[in-house]
């Protein structure tokens, strides 16, 4: 993962529940490569990435209804920019026992993302210190789109600190039709000398951070926790509410394999088994004020992603 090339999701420390806040600050100590696409790499001109994964049923804290979803996405990334779309089909356990919606009818089913953005990065002058920059515009919605548009920038600076470590600091701003979030970006990274052949790294920081060993250029293996939350408009005929809002956010603690095959330069392609903890559902009426908050029991999942470079 590269240090100068950073995309963070924001996050609003005020609503975090109490637990969540003492574990998101104890990701500092801990590990995660997060499976989100990102600008082309400096060798790679093109890197076309496809995701999949799900996580297991859980019911809401309290009640007998609960969900499990799967996701699928694609990510197509050209020297600076990158354009990503996924979405995720919810199925529902015990409807009838929700607190939201009508009880007869799903609340939702399928969620969708659509998001561009553009990271930059360069020198500023100075021996070993360089910045990044970057920015996304995006929308989340359930069938319309309008009324579902956010917008998000970051800046910061990356210092080498001295021989195979790095320091990033920043700042990220993140607006949606609920509110406006911010979140700092910060880590330090290392990797032994030799480290993209054999040997270990690793980048702490927030929002995620990540312990990697590599094997060989064909494997490598990394244990990871991080902080994951989206934001989606809901359908004008919601059940639980008509063209408002749902905010949902947890930790996810994984291990990973990544392999690139020798038959296919370029290629790689990484699986994971995670769980995912301190699980949030909130839900905001049509003017984006927040009405309810659920906490959702913990579920295990898993992630598969493939990207290929040229």
């Amino acid at each position: 993962m590269r240090a100068d090339i950073i995309r963070v999701r924001s996050i609003n420390y005020g609503r975090i529940p109490a637990m969540g806040k003492r574990f998101l600050l104890s990701t500092v100590l801990m590990v995660f490569l997060l499976p989100i696409p990102r600008a082309a790499s400096a060798q790679d001109e093109v890197q076309v990435r496809l995701l999949g994964g799900a996580i297991a049923n859980a019911s809401l804290d309290g009640y007998e209804g609960g969900y499990s979803f799967t996701r699928a996405g694609a990510a197509l990334s050209w020297r600076w920019l990158t354009l990503s779309y996924t979405a995720s089909r919810f199925s529902w356990d015990n409807a009838e026992a929700l607190p939201f919606g009508n009880q007869r009818d799903v609340p939702w089913e399928y969620l969708h993302t659509l998001d561009l953005n553009a990271a930059f990065s360069g020198q500023t002058g100075v021996a070993g210190l360089n910045w990044f920059a970057g920015g996304n515009v995006y929308s989340s919605w359930e069938k319309e789109m309008s009324n579902s548009f956010g917008f998000g920038g970051r800046a910061g600076i990356v210092w080498d600190v001295a021989k195979n470590w790095r320091l990033r600091l920043g700042a990220f701003l993140m607006y949606h039709p609920t509110g406006l979030d911010g979140f700092p970006v910060m880590g330090l990274s290392w990797q032994e000398d030799g480290a993209e052949e054999k040997g270990w790294s690793f980048s702490l920081g927030a929002p995620s951070t990540n312990l990697q060993y590599r094997f060989s250029p064909l494997l490598a293996v990394s244990l990871g926790a991080g902080y994951h939350y989206g934001i989606h408009r809901l359908a004008d005929d919601s059940p639980v509410v008509s063209a408002g809002y749902i905010r949902h956010r947890n930790i996810v603690g994984g291990i990973y394999s990544h392999l690139s095959p020798e038959f296919l330069p370029g290629l790689k392609i990484t699986l994971g088994l995670e769980g995912n903890f301190w699980r949030e559902l909130e839900l905001y009426d049509d003017d984006g004020d927040k009405f309810a908050s659920y906490d959702v029991g913990n579920g295990l999942g898993f992630i598969l992603s493939a990207a290929y470079g040229f």
